[in-house]
């Protein structure tokens, strides 16, 4: 069985098809009002990799990142047609972004009117890049005469419908969708809600999707039509975080033997088919290190209790659970998939980009591994030793979790001892301030992390996207968390940059499979039984004295928030805003 599995990253674009990934980069612009993309950049990148196969696939799967796909309706000799809704002026600029925090009134807006059970979905409040904050400002400060797509999902339609160009103008149809009447949407996003909560909140824009028919949203890869013109199955993506998830998650235990008996099974009819109850609702380190990691052998245990960490420009986490409980501070319940099995998300907004951001896109991880290796040998000491007086947190994008608090930013206190240079406002010795900002960054996500599962059952962290590459980084993880941390274990791609597309190709898989009638929860399982993770066995030189100076590192990492929102909280309430 043949199928395509497509990655829309904020950078890229990914194909993944016949054990091959290949890709096309993307435009992000940097607006005066807005951060966005063009999705007709997106959607021509997107035909051109299918052409490379001449279109020579069974289904396809797409995965983006949470980013919503503005259109705007007109009317032509009387028939309704969509086009895109440029945010930028002058440009194509059509994909509100998810990094983009415009709606900040929003949100305090809808935390104030939207009840405490929707509020608790969403660890307690919306935070200004969740999706239906940003539909709330479309809609309050543009136009009503909108249709609002998640941007996987108008990906598939457009697959599905195709458009034409006249005069100049690129005209997409127009298919009216049911209401959807229960449910919710995942991560606080825009596809899901139900009608009649939208216009609770005053939103008239109205949600577009690709499966047209169903009153509550759709499980991951069930079939949601066919190619305009061609006779391959799309299957519904998610956003590219739950694709990273699936590309690792294994058959559980309570599942494997009992598939068939599952209320989740394939029907004729979309409506009927959702398993979804609640859910209807890189640039970062590719480093070396001398150090020993090798891998034991691959992990055959279930994903319930486990975290799969997708870390890439962001860093998204996904809890697998058996329990359907409300977790402070985090995204979920979501049953994505099958009956009876929940994901809860929380997340970093900024973790490869803030390497990016502070140490340049032409940073190069594996000569700072290299170097940070020279200094370590040079003083017997490790690195960790070496910067302890060194302190940095780095929310350059506020915090998405655990604190949802967009005002938080970055805090350091310098040092200058007789080894190291300070690292600010220094000019004379460039390269080792960066080195020292290097590991100062990875402390951060450390500490960051901890703090993230320590309310959590967790058995195992399974690390994918671009920073599963970095052994340091890894190393850290499980000496600080005390968790078992694993990579994923599959033969057929590459570890660290093409999860989130092979995991598109796995729910391509599953729309094909029950298109041909086989049940939701057997097609699910047949088609991850072969994901398996590795435990990285991780040694690490200076163990117990690194160990115990980040033991108190993270102390004062916990202190700095703290001291921040303190200082802030004194500011806001003296003077005028800023």
């Amino acid at each position: 069985m043949d199928a395509v599995g497509i990655d829309i990253g904020t950078g890229s674009i990914r194909m993944y098809h016949d054990n091959n990934v290949l890709y096309i980069p993307i435009t992000t612009i940097y607006g005066k009002k807005f951060i966005t993309q063009s999705s007709f950049e997106i959607y021509n990148n997107l035909l051109e990799l299918l052409d490379i196969y001449d279109f020579n696939f069974e289904s396809i799967a797409i995965c983006a990142t949470c980013s919503q796909v503005v259109l705007e309706k007109i009317d032509i000799d009387g028939v309704i047609y969509l086009t895109p809704y440029n945010l930028n002026k002058d440009i194509e600029s059509d994909v509100l972004l998810w990094m983009d925090n415009s709606p900040i009134e929003q949100c305090k807006e809808l935390n104030n009117i939207v009840n405490d059970e929707i509020l608790k979905q969403i660890g307690g409040k919306f935070v200004p890049e969740l999706g239906l904050p940003k539909l709330k400002l479309l809609n309050d400060c543009i136009s009503s005469n909108l249709v609002v797509f998640e941007l996987y999902d108008f990906m598939s339609y457009l697959l599905k419908y195709s458009y034409q160009e006249i005069n100049g103008k690129k005209i997409i149809p127009y298919i009216k969708p049911d209401n959807f009447k229960i449910g919710y949407a995942l991560d606080g996003s825009v596809k899901g809600w139900s009608d009649e909560f939208l216009k609770k909140l005053d939103i008239d824009i109205e949600i577009g999707r690709s499966e047209i028919k169903g009153d509550k949203l759709l499980p991951i890869g069930y079939p949601v039509g066919k190619m305009h013109n061609r006779n391959i199955v799309i299957a519904h993506g998610c956003i590219d975080c739950y694709g990273g998830w699936f590309n690792n998650v294994q058959v559980s235990s309570s599942s494997s033997s009992s598939s068939s008996s599952s209320s989740s099974s394939s029907s004729s009819s979309s409506s009927s088919s959702s398993s979804s109850s609640s859910s209807s609702s890189s640039s970062s380190s590719s480093s070396s290190s001398s150090s020993s990691s090798s891998s034991s052998s691959s992990s055959s245990s279930s994903s319930l209790n486990s975290v799969t960490m997708v870390a890439g420009t962001s860093t998204c986490f996904i809890y697998n659970s058996s329990i359907k409980n409300y977790i402070q501070n985090t995204w979920g319940p979501y049953e994505l998939g099958k009956q009876g099995e929940f994901v809860y998300e929380f997340g970093q907004p900024a973790t490869g980009k803030l390497y990016e951001v502070i140490l340049g896109k032409d940073f190069n991880f594996d000569q700072a591994e290299v170097q940070v290796e020279k200094l370590e040998k040079e003083h017997n000491k490790s690195i960790h030793e070496l910067i302890k007086g060194y302190f940095y947190y780095g929310d350059i994008f506020g915090n998405r979790s655990p604190l949802q608090d967009p005002e938080m930013s970055e805090m350091i206190i310098d040092n200058n001892n007789s080894i190291l240079p300070r690292i600010l406002h220094n000019d004379d010795d460039e390269d080792t301030s960066k080195l020292i900002k290097y590991i100062l960054i990875m402390e951060f996500l450390v500490f960051q992390t901890k703090s993230l599962l320590e309310p959590l059952i967790v058995d195992k962290l399974v690390i994918v996207g671009s920073q599963a590459k970095n052994k340091r980084f890894l190393r850290l993880l499980n000496l600080i968390t005390g968790i078992d941390v694993e990579i994923g274990d599959n033969d057929d791609y590459e570890v660290g940059s093409e999860e989130v597309a092979r995991g598109a190709f796995l729910l391509a898989r599953l729309g094909k499979l029950i298109s041909t009638n086989h049940d939701y929860t057997t097609a699910y399982n047949e088609v991850i039984k072969d994901n398996k993770s590795k435990k990285m066995e991780l040694n690490t030189q200076h163990k117990q004295v690194t160990k115990e100076i980040l033991t108190k590192k993270y102390e004062i990492f916990k202190d700095m928030i703290n001291v921040q929102r303190k200082y802030r909280n004194l500011m806001n309430n003296v003077g005028g805003g800023v």
